[in-house]
């Protein structure tokens, strides 16, 4: 194959050039003035002339170059447009991709969970208590008949070993802050101390001492008051679900279907210290067990009822979502039956609702150990029935 011919250098093709033309311009004249053309092209008083001309061409060519590549300032403008657009193209994508991280860290952590859950159900041959309390019924006691809620028991199955060795399972459990310290002496720096693997990415906190993922008590149509039944069930209590007061809910009691029971659910509802009011600064903890009172508070527990997922705008560190939260901050209606005043319609909506900070709708961790996502225009009768673990019903399509 033939290779491609050498290009020659500068110098010499000057030469050359000069050499045509002159050739060209003395073809008619005769052999003396040739010869002499030849011996002018040897002389170096001819080379020092070449050389300061190519020397001359080689600085215009320099310097030509040198102002071609300058940017002039509405090139610079243009670039920078370019680069704000590009920017603005990529960011939401970014936060999209980072979003869709932390909600992936958040099922992942729900998963180890469910999977804490089944180890202590091994090990226990039943899952662990929902809320413990020493006392007759939910109007009987005080804080000090208070007992471990189920996230202390599964500490030794998240790696949280010697927080668990430092809890009396014998004293009074934490129910939240305003209590008096000496009823709860024995575990509030356990209580108080924080555990990553109960917070979503997604949500962040205002502590490091709150839960996002709650115990499902079980739920149901919400009754008109908390007097209806005894003992506040069907208002602010449940027990038809996998966690609630004193449970030992086992697999054989799950005749729905491990798959077809919520066993988890997110929330952002946990009451924490308020961001809008220095007064009211209470809060719970991810080992805040029953608090008694009107409405009961069975700490780190909620039922299914009126309220949608997502159904509040707002978050915990928002409102008061214990005693009283503000039916303006409602996405829509929510049902009140028929009791006279919205302060009595939404009491103790941190017990009787799941949400997220994931688009869309919450995660639910069932009491297989799988974790689904649902949505929050789930029908809420479906909803209900899969908060249910023995109700019989077929649940179809969600």
């Amino acid at each position: 194959m033939l290779g491609r011919a050498p290009r020659k250098p500068f110098r010499e093709t000057a030469l050359l050039a000069v050499f045509t033309k002159k050739v060209e311009e003395t073809r008619k004249n005769s052999t003396h003035e040739f010869f002499n053309l030849l011996r002018y092209f040897s002389s170096s008083s001819y080379q020092v002339l070449l050389e300061g001309e190519m020397m001359s061409r080689t600085d215009h060519f320099s310097r030509e170059n040198r102002y071609r590549h300058a940017f002039t300032l509405v090139e610079l403008l243009v670039v920078i447009a370019i680069i704000g657009v590009l920017i603005a193209l990529l960011l939401p994508a970014v936060q999209q991709a980072r979003e869709a991280a932390r909600r992936i860290s958040c099922k992942n952590q729900l998963k180890q969970l469910g999977l804490a859950l089944h180890l202590y159900h091994d090990t226990h041959s039943a899952f662990p208590i929902g809320s413990g309390h020493t006392g007759s019924s939910y109007t009987s006691g005080s804080y000090t008949t208070a007992r471990s809620p189920w996230s202390v028991a599964i500490l030794p199955y998240i790696e949280q070993g010697a927080l668990y060795d430092l809890y009396n399972f014998a004293g009074a459990a934490y129910s939240y802050s305003l209590e008096a310290s000496s009823a709860h002496a024995d575990n509030r720096a356990v209580a108080t101390t924080p555990v990553p693997a109960f917070t979503c990415p997604s949500y962040g906190g205002y502590n490091g001492l709150h839960t996002n993922y709650f115990g499902v008590m079980g739920g149901g149509v919400l009754e008109t008051s908390y007097s209806a039944t005894g003992g506040n069930l069907g208002r602010a209590m449940w027990e038809n679900g996998m966690f609630y007061r004193n449970s030992r809910v086992g697999m054989r009691s799950i005749t729905d279907g491990s798959t077809n029971t919520l066993a988890l659910g997110e929330t952002i509802y946990q009451r924490a210290p308020l961001t809008d009011s220095s007064a009211s600064q209470h809060y719970f903890t991810w080992a805040s067990s029953l608090r008694m009172g009107t409405p009961p508070v069975p700490g780190i527990l909620a039922g299914v009822t009126d309220v949608p997922i997502n159904g509040w705008k707002g978050d915990g560190g928002k409102e008061d979502t214990v005693f009283i939260a503000s039916e303006a901050n409602s996405r829509g209606t929510i049902r009140s039956g028929t009791t006279s005043t919205a302060a009595d319609a939404v009491n103790c909506l941190q017990c009787r609702a799941f949400s997220s900070r994931h688009s869309g709708g919450a995660q639910f961790c069932m009491a297989s150990g799988s974790v689904q996502f649902l949505s929050d225009t789930i029908d809420l009768a479906i909803f209900r029935r899969l908060a249910i673990r023995n109700d019989g019903e077929v649940i179809g399509d969600y």
